[in-house]
């Protein structure tokens, strides 16, 4: 017997870049564990807040469709003719292979041109086109601001005047803000919204846990037979070595 049933669970995702694969992989999981759950918030930041929308607004099943984000859209690199993919399968060793990402990522970024030809005159490395249009492939906005059903919120940091910020689904979310959570200096550019321009919310804050809390404590207050469970889905060891050099 699943003794969370009658819980009211808020999941707080961090952000870490390809950590989210590590991230869908706890929601799996917790999916497998608990038929029909359905969490009652959610708060995400950076990589935290994509799946964040993934999860509560997919278009199909939300776990098939973080799987389908991951192992389809956020893995595959740039489109190059088949013979040269082939000839560089074939020459380079998976090692150096992996570093062909700097090129772009089918699913979420790509080389802005002006970078190329005029580094020092461009705001960012990559553009977020690409993340912009799986979003929209994959996430339905209207069922991703049902939040009665669950509570999202997504956080960015204003550029001009440092503030933290953070956007919900009571008030509407758009690709916009899931986009600005995630765009992280200097690989992505700002983005703007109402005006304003948003970087990552990384840079202030990388786990959204007070807002978690907040939100989960809002529910129900009349009903103390509630049960009300926080998951924080930690992408960083709390300990690790000191670094070496550059690399590691």
């Amino acid at each position: 017997m699943d003794k969370t049933r009658g819980y009211r669970t808020a999941l707080v995702l961090q952000g870490g870049g390809a950590l989210g694969a590590y991230e869908y992989g706890v929601l799996k999981a917790l999916y497998e564990t608990r038929p029909h759950f359905t969490p009652a918030v959610v708060t995400g930041i950076s990589i935290g807040a994509i799946n964040a929308a993934v999860l509560v607004g997919a278009k199909d099943d939300p776990i098939r469709m973080l799987d389908h984000v991951w192992r389809q859209r956020f893995t595959a690199l740039q489109s190059f003719p088949l013979s040269v993919k082939a000839l560089s399968e074939y020459l380079l060793p998976p090692e150096v292979q992996k570093y062909l990402s700097i090129w772009g990522n089918a699913g979420m970024y790509q080389l802005r041109p002006e970078f190329l030809y005029a580094p020092l005159l461009a705001t960012s490395i990559y553009t977020l086109a690409p993340l912009r249009q799986t979003l929209e492939e994959v996430v339905d906005l209207g069922k991703l601001n049902r939040s009665a059903q669950t509570r999202v919120a997504v956080c960015a940091v204003n550029v001009a005047t440092g503030e933290f910020k953070t956007f919900d689904n009571k008030e509407g979310l758009s690709f916009d803000h899931i986009v600005a959570s995630g765009s992280l200096p200097p690989s992505f550019p700002m983005t703007p919204i109402h005006g304003q321009s948003y970087w990552d919310g990384g840079l202030v804050s990388n786990t959204p846990l007070s807002l978690a809390i907040n939100y989960l404590e809002a529910l129900e207050r009349d009903a103390p037979q509630v049960g009300r469970e926080l998951i924080v889905v930690e992408l960083f060891p709390m300990q690790a070595r000191l670094p070496q050099d550059f690399v590691a």
